[in-house]
């Protein structure tokens, strides 16, 4: 495939708005249960990034850790840019810890990823997004997962401090229904700024009641 050389500055352009884009970025997280106990941590890393006819696909490493750092999961994701939108692959939304000894049997992924625009405003609706995977054994359906992700609204502007430093940031708020063993019925809070993307994360369980948190502990650009 054959692409000017001009355009690569002019993709990344479009694509730098709430999703980092540069080659070795990388972005650590802590995560933190109802009562502010840490829980675990993660960390993505920007490996590569090859431009194409639409935009610019990315390869990135996420690693997950218990809150003893234990190695959870070690995964490659892809993202990518297609005219000034930035999709998220939603399998990276599925836990690993939940799938057991279901990883070792044939998968089936499909879905809408989750689309980040380079630009957003206060009042702003984003798009849903979904993603459904199934397992199965000798041509049989074993278990079936997946998350929805609906009513994304851009609410308001803040300034945020987390430990990797002071962000000034859109809040986001959307609803969250995810099934694996059991159906689950959440709201999500998150806070994005330009340059890092998700800087601060909460959710929140049917009744309104904290269920977790997560924030940028480490930013390397």
């Amino acid at each position: 495939m054959v692409l000017l050389i001009g355009s690569i500055g002019l993709y990344a352009q479009d694509c730098g708005g709430y999703y980092p884009v540069k080659e070795g970025t990388m972005l650590g997280y802590k995560t933190y249960n109802e009562k502010g106990k840490l829980t675990g941590s993660n960390k993505q890393t920007i490996l590569s990034k090859v431009n194409t006819a639409k935009g610019v696909d990315y390869t990135v490493k996420s690693e997950a850790w218990d809150n003893k750092d234990k190695l959870l999961s070690d995964r490659t994701l892809t993202m990518r840019c297609e005219n000034g939108k930035f999709f998220i692959d939603m399998r990276s939304l599925m836990d690993p810890s939940t799938m057991g000894d279901m990883k070792d049997m044939q998968m089936e992924v499909n879905g809408v990823d989750l689309e980040i625009p380079s630009s957003m405003a206060v009042g702003q609706t984003l798009p849903d997004a979904n993603v459904n995977i199934s397992f199965s054994a000798n041509g049989m359906v074993i278990m079936r997962m997946y998350v929805k992700i609906t009513n994304r609204k851009v609410v308001a502007q803040q300034s945020i401090t987390v430990p990797a430093g002071t962000f000034d940031c859109l809040k986001i708020t959307y609803d969250i229904e995810s099934k694996a063993m059991i159906k689950i019925s959440a709201s999500a809070v998150q806070w994005m700024a330009v340059g890092p993307g998700l800087v601060k994360f909460e959710t929140y369980d049917k009744k309104g009641k904290l269920s977790s948190s997560q924030l940028l502990n480490e930013y390397k650009n």
